[in-house]
């Protein structure tokens, strides 16, 4: 029951001390667009000044930074020694193991492990480590920039296709979740 607008990083602006999203002033954002590419915009400081004023409500502000950077996780787990026992087993316990490539630790996590580039999103940037053969390990040290994660294994779900063509829905599985879902007022707000 909510109105919500979808717009691209280039239709947020700020005017009269509001942000706004395709020229519509807006009480929220839940954003797509990758926070470690979104402090390169102008609008960046202004939409973390609003956040901080309590203008706007960005439903995976910056603290999502930290579980979707993957070169901020490598850092933590690589400093999590210097921290007290609660905070080190709430990391183990809830963020998976995240080596920079170049690390010495990193080829203990590569067998079981997915390579990615710290900006990388998808494609070839991508790859699970035991798949990976010596010479595309190699470029990607060189290259720098590559983190070796430790792969979750996602349940497979079940999951319909709508095809409007045949007016037909179909059962298909196995699917595996990809985007976060998120609630607003507790109740499912969209994904």
């Amino acid at each position: 029951g909510q109105p919500a607008l979808v717009g691209d990083i280039t239709d947020l602006a700020a005017r009269g001390g509001r942000i706004t999203l395709r020229g519509q002033p807006i009480d929220a954002l839940y954003r797509f667009y990758p926070v470690e590419r979104l402090y390169r915009h102008a609008i960046f400081a202004q939409l973390c000044e609003a956040a901080i004023d309590g203008e706007l409500l960005v439903f995976n502000g910056l603290r999502a930074f930290l579980a979707q950077s993957k070169a901020c996780l490598a850092w933590l787990w690589s400093h999590r020694a210097g921290l007290d026992e609660p905070a080190r087993m709430l990391i183990e316990r809830h963020l998976p193991a995240t080596q920079l490539a170049r690390s010495p630790s990193a080829s203990e996590l590569l067998p079981i492990g997915v390579v990615k580039h710290v900006n990388g999103r998808e494609g070839d940037s991508v790859a699970f480590g035991n798949q990976l053969d010596l010479a595309a390990w190699e470029a990607r040290l060189i290259e720098g920039g590559y983190v070796v994660q430790r792969a979750i294994a996602s349940p497979a779900l079940e999951d319909v296709e709508v095809d409007d063509v045949r007016r037909c829905v179909e059962i298909k599985r196995p699917r595996y979740a990809c985007v976060g879902s998120f609630a607003i007022g507790g109740r499912f707000g969209g994904c």
